[in-house]
C-alpha cells in the first residue's frame, strides 16, 4: 500500500462554464476527459443506463484533481457544482428541482423550495454539487483515495467560502456510504415535518437509493481539510472567462 509521501503530485483545475470557453482546445479536450472520468466512475458501480452527464456539465464548475501525462491534464477525481444563478442565466432548472419533480418527491420537493426561499430572502448564492467521479483503478488502492477525498473535500470547502456560495443541496448514496462523506463534510439530512426524508430514486441512478442533504456550515474536519490543501487551491489552474455573457450572443440581443 502506497504512503502519502509516495503519492504523485496533484493539479487542481477548475473548469467553469464550458460553454464560455468551447473554442479552446483545451477546454474541449479537458471536457471530454470529464466526460470519460465519470462514465468509468459511474458505471463501476452503477447499472448500464446510468446517464451521470447532462446539459448542466456545459455551465457548470468542474472541479478537477488531475495529474499530468504527456503534457495533458487528466483528471483522476472530480465532481461539479452549479448554482442557482447559474441555471437561472441559462433557463435551466435547478437539479434538485428537477429531479424531485421527476420521482414526484412532493415533500423533497417541498423542503428544497423552502431552503430556497430562505437563501433568496437572505440574498446570498446557493449550489447543487454532485457528479463526484474517482478514477476506478485508483478507488482500488486505498490510501491513494482516502487521501484524494480529504483534496476533494478542501476544495469543495475552498471553492464555496472564495466564491461566497454558503449554502449547497447535494445527495449522498447509502449503499456506498457517500452520505457519510459529505457528513463528515457538514452536510445534514434534510427533514420533513420533524423526520428525515425518506430515501428517493434519482433518474440518474437507476434503482439505487438516495438521500437529500443540505449544508449550511462545514465541519471543523472540512476546514481542517481546507488548510492542509491550501496551495493546492492558491496553485489552481482556471479555465473560464467571466466576460463571455457581455461578448456572446450580444450582437444578436442588440438586434
Amino acid at each position: 500500500m502506497n504512503s502519502l509521501k509516495e503519492l504523485r503530485p496533484y493539479q487542481l483545475v477548475i473548469l467553469d462554464c464550458p460553454y464560455d470557453t468551447w473554442d479552446s482546445q483545451e477546454t474541449r479536450e479537458l471536457f471530454v476527459k470529464v466526460v470519460g472520468l465519470k462514465l468509468k466512475g459511474y458505471l463501476m458501480s452503477y447499472p448500464y443506463g446510468t446517464l451521470p452527464v447532462d446539459t448542466n456539465d456545459f455551465v457548470g464548475t468542474h472541479h478537477l484533481i488531475c495529474e499530468k501525462l504527456d503534457g495533458h491534464w487528466v483528471p483522476v477525481m472530480g465532481y461539479k457544482s452549479i448554482t442557482l444563478s447559474r441555471c437561472k442565466q441559462h433557463q435551466l432548472t435547478f437539479p434538485p428541482l428537477a429531479f424531485l419533480q421527476a420521482v414526484g418527491a412532493i415533500e423533497h420537493l417541498e423542503e428544497v423550495k423552502k431552503i430556497l426561499e430562505v437563501a433568496a430572502k437572505q440574498k446570498h448564492e446557493i449550489a447543487y454539487d454532485g457528479s463526484w467521479a474517482m478514477e476506478p483503478e485508483i478507488r482500488k488502492d486505498k490510501a491513494k483515495s482516502e487521501y484524494l477525498k480529504e483534496i476533494m473535500a478542501a476544495i469543495n470547502v475552498l471553492y464555496h467560502q472564495n466564491y461566497n456560495i454558503p449554502e449547497i443541496i447535494g445527495i449522498g448514496v447509502p449503499k456506498f456510504k457517500t452520505d457519510q462523506y459529505f457528513e463528515g463534510l457538514g452536510y445534514e439530512r434534510i427533514q420533513h415535518g420533524g423526520n428525515l426524508l425518506s430515501p428517493f430514486i434519482t433518474p440518474v441512478i437507476p434503482n439505487e437509493y438516495t438521500v437529500l442533504m443540505h449544508l449550511k456550515q462545514f465541519s471543523d474536519q472540512a476546514i481542517s481539510s481546507a488548510r492542509r490543501f491550501q496551495s493546492l487551491w492558491k496553485n489552481r489552474l482556471e479555465i473560464s472567462d467571466p466576460t463571455a455573457s457581455t461578448r456572446m450572443g450580444a450582437k444578436k440581443v442588440a438586434a
